[in-house]
């Protein structure tokens, strides 16, 4: 199998970009986006791997995927994990998959952590967003603001509560939230920009990320203030941002920043060096790699 052709799976804009990475590392890769339930089998089964990133939906496919020679690979980002931690029937699907499954790539350090309690394996492989690939520092803005992602369908788990006590808090202080539109209950400082692709003025309007998360994988957005060297607040713990865990806590970072907020040049420098594109490629290229070598092909 010295060409294995992959097809990709899994929740909104990420089959496409792990294809194109995939194709980066020199794999015949293809999204399959909007396939109906009742094709999935068969356009699934003319691959030689079905590579699921958000996997808990497809676990339901692997035996028959393994009975046509489909190996799967399970891309873990985190709020599948977080599932099969908190929802019986994913923990059910899983532990019923799991000897079928191939391979198992995390890609966060943390994801690959729990993993491994759970008596799997999992390679860390960084999920780098396509708006890393041009990226880098930007100017900061001539008056401090914030951004923050919020999509209107998950509020709660992305932190709007603590998001709308931050700007509450500090009512001079322009909050810039992407991912959904509000519901009309915001203070006046927020700006709700919806879902966009335009992101590149937001964060040269945003001094810092604030994310606030019930769970969190290795966040794209995260990598994306890092390397335009903005500050970030995070409720989980990272290199070169600064951790918070309670809405206090978010509200007296804030705070902190509001006052002195430089540019984080040690961030950009981390961003650029480990969550490149090509780390990220080549990351891929050794589970496959090595899935290849594992089966004699």
């Amino acid at each position: 199998m010295a060409d294995p052709r992959i097809a990709v799976v899994g929740m909104e804009e990420l089959p496409a970009l792990t294809a194109w990475r995939l194709r980066q590392a020199g794999y015949d890769a293809v999204a399959l986006v909007d396939v109906r339930r009742l094709d999935f089998l068969r356009l699934a089964g003319e691959f030689d791997f079905c590579h699921a990133v958000f996997p808990t939906p497809y676990f339901k496919w692997v035996r028959p995927l393994r009975a046509r020679g489909v190996g799967f690979v399970a891309h873990w980002i985190g709020t599948d994990l977080y599932h099969v931690k908190t929802q019986p029937l994913a923990r059910l699907l899983f532990r019923t998959a799991a000897p079928r499954i191939a391979a198992h790539i995390a890609d966060a350090p943390w994801l690959v952590e729990d993993l491994a309690r759970w008596g799997i394996d999992a390679a860390l492989v960084p999920t780098v967003s396509g708006r890393m690939d041009e990226a880098g520092p930007l100017p900061m803005p001539d008056k401090f603001a914030v951004m923050a992602y919020v999509p209107d369908d998950r509020r709660n788990f992305y932190g709007w509560p603590t998001v709308r006590a931050v700007a509450e808090a500090y009512p001079d202080v322009q909050v810039h939230v992407v991912g959904g539109d509000g519901d009309g209950d915001a203070p006046t400082n927020v700006v709700f920009h919806g879902l966009t692709d335009e992101m590149d003025p937001i964060y040269r309007a945003a001094s810092a990320l604030i994310r606030p998360t019930v769970h969190d994988g290795l966040s794209q957005m995260v990598l994306e203030a890092l390397i335009r060297g903005r500050q970030v607040v995070w409720s989980r713990e990272f290199p070169e941002c600064v951790y918070a865990a309670t809405t206090d806590e978010f509200v007296r970072a804030v705070g902190a920043l509001r006052a002195d907020c430089p540019f984080n040049d040690a961030g950009a420098l981390l961003a650029a060096e480990q969550y490149s594109p090509p780390a990220a490629v080549e990351s891929l290229k050794n589970v496959y790699s090595r899935l290849l070598s594992e089966s004699g092909k």
